[in-house]
């Protein structure tokens, strides 16, 4: 396709796209369409222009203002109850999901909402969950409206089925916070009254204040021990019940024994004990357990098949087309599914001729076309005209509903996999316990008096407190590093897993390709600017997704007035433009030899005649992500590659090049065709890396050891998984996986410096020499030597690994 490089390219002022020629202009401001041109004008009367100071050109292109209709479900009292946060009759509050939030004038346009409407009192964003809280006072506005309000000005709330069902809250975070103040609180106060001994005006005080001071330090460890500390104990005890070891126990053992012997020391023998020590271990594990559970809870990594359902559809009755909850479906009903609605529920085709997107369901990338009387599955998105479509099954019973069932069990036969805490743990509790034992065994024979304190020593101060805090610091930090490049991973378990990775297997359709992106590759006759003329007029005036996708190409064209404009379902358009008649669309339809539409390798094919002669077609060809190359061939030298595509092989040689001769290329695969591919390379040893987007991919990434979801927008869904990549950053895939074994390295290298504190505390603590002010030393010592080891060497792993560029 020739383009004139020599035109100058405008740039809508609004949102940044190109302006085709004959767009519409205002005050010497150029506009890509009348809608950008719109909000433009919208904020400027309303004195908002501090919006466009923010960033450069931060607009979103609105979507025209049409089937607002479609909204009409917001004017139902359940529904809007339902989607409402508080409302006391006068006041109500919503929380609604907002994709499109993208930079700071976003946030500050939504925040000034009450300027645009005055039935708006405040609005609130929640940047990292792409969220808007708007409050409203009903006798002014309804949320019908305010959702109208937002689409006009580019913000469309993602409202769906899901939203309807409440879910409970977790509150583990908050319980987390509240151990934590806690122990901080104890901690600070419990080393203050210790201070006299550190001195050595222990003897002084005691002498006017007796044990006074000590008496208070076990007391403020009474919240400590029961309630700071009371997850490890659970998980210790969780543990005990299913014979497994994991961190916990040590972790429990060595605080209960540490509490034990202090109250020994305060209430029997009159000394000081080890509180402060105690006190400062719970802290500081806490904090560790804190930095691990921060990983992005404003991420969707499961969600149900309800999540893709919208909350309402329009439904055909003897009065006209009503709005109804999809839950209140029914077999028989009529629907209207109109152009890129998403069916709900499966059905028979009655009236339009279908134009199905199945790629959401089986990773086919090209429309599937429905003539009147042909099935329609749940989750099938129409790309073209309106659709009536009678309902076979309830939702709930749908095709959609049954894949998303069997995709949910892709993981029943995952493996537990051990984090390397706990596996260290399996052999450091039995150690320790048999050092304690030899330690009591030998005083009792030497010095009995000893004994007790020798045995108990060890036990506290083989506490592997450096030892766990070890893990979470250092993935903790490499999660927050990945996070800033914009892989965000489920949790820390994820990164242990990523670096054990022996096989890579990828989807095409949305993961190697850009979503919804092909380039038209022109062969034939020249395509003169005139021919691009002819032909950009006869495409603009139909729906078909290969229609839209021309036009948007040959967009540098102005239109010409067209006549005798026909369309005829698979086959192609037609229609005469001044004195010629152009014909767009299969090699049958405008006379070409290829009969089929398709080359010999399947390969999609427009083809174009112009009065009467093909002049010849446009090869439609993927878009592959921008180095795609190199991360394959990064990825090639550390694990085995292989590629399960819905897709038909018309890339297979493309795709062979770039994978290379030995890896598993596999097209035309079902759903279940790639969780099983999963299952057995996983039951033969692998150690599988999934890379889907999509319900179709959703079975495969849950069964994989590791599965990561590629996204368009972080915010937007993703299918159950344990990571979502923004597109944008695939080309770092290869340096994630690098940085994910240096991580594991680096945990290894901090046992080491652990267990060499442990040597350290042991001599003494085997010789009964173990006083409180050493433990209050070397305990806390170890523990903040081993975090900082473990957070610069990970910030040391991700810039050698290119991952960031600096420590902020």
């Amino acid at each position: 396709m020739t383009k004139s490089d020599a035109r100058t390219e405008t740039i809508c002022i609004h949102c940044g796209d190109p302006c085709p020629p004959g767009s519409p202009e205002d005050e010497g401001q150029a506009f890509c369409c009348p809608g950008c041109r719109t909000v433009y004008a919208l904020l400027h009367d309303n004195d908002l222009q501090e919006y466009y100071q923010l960033e450069d050109r931060p607009g979103l292109k609105p979507k025209p203002a049409e089937h607002l209709e479609r909204f009409a479900y917001l004017d139902d009292h359940d529904i809007v109850a339902k989607l409402l946060d508080f409302s006391d009759g006068r006041v109500s509050r919503v929380t609604l999901s907002i994709p499109q939030i993208h930079c700071s004038s976003c946030i500050w346009l939504l925040e000034n909402l009450f300027v645009l409407d005055a039935g708006i009192t405040a609005s609130r964003v929640d940047f990292p969950r792409r969220e808007v809280s708007v409050t409203f006072a009903e006798d002014k506005l309804n949320l019908r409206k305010l959702v109208e309000m937002l689409v006009s000005i580019g913000y469309e709330p993602d409202i769906r089925l899901a939203d309807l069902e409440s879910t409970p809250r977790d509150r583990s975070a908050r319980k987390l916070y509240a151990r934590l103040a806690v122990a901080g609180f104890c901690f600070g106060n419990v080393m203050m009254l210790s201070f006299p001994e550190y001195l050595g005006l222990d003897s002084i005080l005691q002498a006017k204040l007796g044990n006074a001071f000590n008496y208070l330090n076990a007391a403020l460890s009474l919240p400590v021990i029961f309630f700071s500390s009371a997850d490890f104990f659970r998980s210790a005890f969780t543990g005990v019940r299913q014979k497994f070891i994991n961190m916990d126990l040590p972790i429990s053992l060595g605080i209960l024994v540490l509490f034990i012997r202090s109250l020994y020391d305060i209430l029997i023998l009159g000394q000081a004990g080890y509180m402060d020590s105690l006190c400062g271990l719970v802290f500081l594990l806490l904090i560790g357990r804190l930095y691990q559970q921060k990983t992005y809870a404003s991420l969707s990594f499961e969600k149900n098949f309800k999540s893709y359902l919208p909350i309402a559809v329009l439904r055909k009755q003897e009065t006209g087309e009503v709005t109804v909850p999809v839950n209140n479906l029914e077999p028989g009903d009529r629907i209207i599914v109109r152009n890129r609605e998403l069916i709900p529920a499966d059905g028979v085709l009655i009236n339009g001729d279908g134009q199905i997107d199945y790629s959401f369901v089986t990773g086919e990338a090209e429309p599937v076309e429905a003539a009147s009387g042909q099935r329609l599955y749940a989750g099938g998105r129409q790309m073209g005209q309106s659709l009536e479509i009678e309902v076979v099954k309830l939702p709930s019973q749908s095709y959609l509903m049954q894949l998303w069932t069997q995709m949910a069990s892709g993981d029943e036969d995952t493996p537990h996999l051990e984090n390397l805490a706990n596996q260290a743990s399996r052999w450091f509790t039995p150690a320790v316990l048999v050092v304690a034992a030899f330690a009591g065994l030998f005083w009792m024979a030497v010095d009995s008096t000893r004994a007790l304190n020798a045995a108990t020593a060890v036990l506290i101060v083989a506490c592997p407190c450096a030892l766990a805090l070890s893990s979470p610091f250092t993935l903790g930090t490499v999660l927050r590093f990945m996070g800033r490049r914009n892989l965000y991973l489920k949790d820390s378990g994820a990164v242990e897993r990523l670096a054990g990775i022996t096989s890579a297997v990828f989807d095409k359709t949305g993961t190697l390709t850009r979503a919804g992106e092909t380039t038209p590759i022109w062969t034939g006759e020249p395509l003169t600017p005139e021919r691009e003329r002819l032909v950009f007029s006869v495409v603009r005036h139909s729906t078909h997704p290969l229609s839209v996708m021309l036009a948007r190409n040959l967009l540098e064209h102005e239109s010409r007035t067209v006549t005798d404009f026909i369309e005829e379902p698979g086959k192609g358009l037609s229609a005469t433009v001044g004195d010629a008649v152009v014909r767009v669309g299969a090699a049958s339809w405008v006379g070409a030899e290829n009969t089929s539409g398709q080359n010999a390798d399947g390969e999609t094919r427009v083809y174009v005649s112009i009065a009467g002669e093909t002049i010849g077609y446009f090869r439609l060809a993927n878009h592959l992500r921008p180095g795609l190359a190199n991360v394959l061939a990064s990825l090639g030298k550390r694990m085995k590659l292989g590629l399960i595509s819905g897709d038909h092989d018309a890339e297979r040689s493309r795709l062979t090049e770039l994978f290379g001769p030995d890896a598993d290329l596999r097209f035309r695969q079902s759903p279940h065709d790639k969780l099983d591919h999963v299952r057995s390379l996983r039951k033969s040893g692998e150690k599988v890396l999934m890379i889907g987007d999509g319900l179709n991919d959703a079975g495969a990434l849950r069964a994989a050891t590791v599965g990561i979801a590629i996204a368009e927008d972080a915010s937007a869904f993703s299918p159950a998984c344990d990571g979502i990549l923004q597109a944008e950053s695939f080309s770092l895939l290869p340096d994630f996986v690098a940085l994910a074994r240096s991580s594991v390295t680096i945990i290894k290298a901090s046992f080491v410096l652990s267990v060499l504190y442990n040597v350290v505390g042991l001599a003494f603590a085997v010789q009964g020499l173990l006083s409180p002010l050493v433990a209050a030393i070397l305990m806390p010592a170890s523990s903040v030597t081993v975090v900082l080891f473990a957070t610069v060497a990970s910030a040391v792993a991700a810039r050698r690994h290119g991952v960031i560029q600096s420590w902020k």
